[in-house]
């Protein structure tokens, strides 16, 4: 929508340009035609001495000049208008397409994302349908222990972390493949990396909550060498406590930026912090669950603050993702635990 109202505006613009290119050839017309009148109306007083026929030879010549002065003029600024009016149009062209660029690519970005989610979604579903059946298939054998659903859990909550890890790997590749300010000289792939984690609220024993790591997906990186953040600490701790994006548009270099180790600001060319926020108002709960972190590695100005908007709608189908595949994880465990009690206060009968 904005970019049709702006291609109007251009095209009045390119118009009245036109326009004004008209009106200026009409007015030197005009003023040729006003000068062979003077000439004549005054000329002739000054040539009157002189033979009729010299008269009207030198009134003739006269007139021929400057009208040819006049034309020439004429011409030239015309041709001077033209030129500009060329640049301005070519100029326009060049903003056209790249806002038509642009918007593809944000285009691109609005179904892929989604496409993520709703593959996750799936995966889920089916890890969690697959833990059912082991259930209940444990719960109906004659050698149901308390060890045999643990362990059941356990490997289903291994298989789900794992399902996260790769759907967060995507949203890394998906980044990673935009040609937005992708290096000129890369030969072949773009060789930027985009780190994508994901930290949760944790509660503590003794002490505040802090945000720990929960799900990492970096190319030829293990760990986050951030392992937590406290509250308003870093950019992650700060978005934890303001619950909106915050961008560091030129990562390190950026006055949000706040190095948490050694050397770290060379690591970052632009990041983006996203709140998990998790609205349940039949609970009435509206709580951060969680802080999804990512930084592109080379390309300075990637993720801009004008569009933080923009990356906030991206990201946000992949926040309320990992929200309920959170909250669902931990109440499979609890329901999981609340029979493995049962079961152990039954053997103990």
């Amino acid at each position: 929508m904005r970019i049709a109202k702006d291609s109007s505006l251009r095209l009045a613009s390119k118009n009245q340009s036109s326009d004004n290119c008209m009106k200026l050839d009409n007015l030197l017309s005009v003023a040729s035609h006003l000068l062979i009148a003077l000439l004549v109306a005054f000329g002739h007083e000054a040539v009157k001495p002189a033979p009729g026929w010299v008269q009207v030879l030198l009134l003739v010549l006269l007139s021929i000049i400057i009208v040819a002065l006049l034309r020439a003029i004429s011409n030239r600024v015309s041709k001077s208008a033209m030129d500009i009016l060329r640049g301005e149009l070519t100029a326009e062209n060049d903003k056209l397409k790249a806002e038509l660029e642009k918007q593809d690519r944000y285009n691109h970005l609005r179904r892929t994302m989604p496409d993520v989610v709703a593959d996750f979604i799936r995966e889920r579903y089916r890890a969690n349908y697959s833990l059912t059946v082991e259930l209940r298939r444990l719960i109906e054998s004659k050698n149901v222990n308390i060890d045999s659903i643990r362990t059941a859990l356990n490997q289903a909550d291994n298989i789900r972390r794992e399902k996260v890890k790769q759907a967060l790997g995507r949203v890394s590749q998906i980044l990673k493949e935009d040609i937005f300010k992708k290096p000129k000289d890369a030969d072949g792939e773009n060789n930027d990396k985009m780190g994508v984690s994901f930290y949760a609220v944790t509660s503590q024993e003794n002490g505040p909550d802090i945000l720990e790591k929960r799900y990492r997906a970096f190319p030829n990186e293990g760990e986050p060498k951030t392992p937590k953040f406290d509250l308003n600490e870093g950019a992650a701790g700060k978005c934890w406590a303001k619950r909106e994006p915050i961008v560091c548009e030129n990562g390190g270099e950026d006055l949000q930026f706040e190095e948490m180790r050694t050397g770290q600001k060379k690591d970052y060319a632009s990041m983006i912090c996203v709140p998990a926020v998790a609205d349940f108002p039949k609970e009435k709960i509206s709580e951060v669950y969680g802080v999804l972190t990512v930084h592109a590695t080379e390309r300075r100005g990637y993720f801009q603050q004008s569009l933080v908007q923009f990356w906030f709608d991206i990201f946000q189908p992949v926040c309320d993702a990992l929200i309920y595949s959170g909250k669902s994880s931990e109440l499979i465990d609890a329901i999981g635990d609340s029979f493995a009690s049962g079961l152990k206060a039954e053997e103990n009968r």
